[in-house]
């Protein structure tokens, strides 16, 4: 809950109501099997997401 919003992307993608993607390797250090010369991540802040049709975050704002 006490997670902000800054150039710190570790921090950032903890912020209750925002969603994370990420692109790229995942296995120099994120337990994944993917090997790319890039790994590069994503937020967005005000977002809308559904899991099996029912809406969990609407406009930043955990709906669970």
């Amino acid at each position: 809950p006490a997670a902000r919003v800054s150039a710190d992307i570790t921090e950032t993608k903890k912020r209750l109501g925002t969603a994370h993607m990420a692109l790229g390797d995942s296995a120099g250090g994120y337990g994944g099997q993917v090997v790319s010369d890039v790994h590069l991540d994503g937020m967005i802040l005000d977002c809308r997401v559904e899991v099996d049709g029912r809406v969990v975050v609407e406009g930043g704002r955990i709906r669970v």
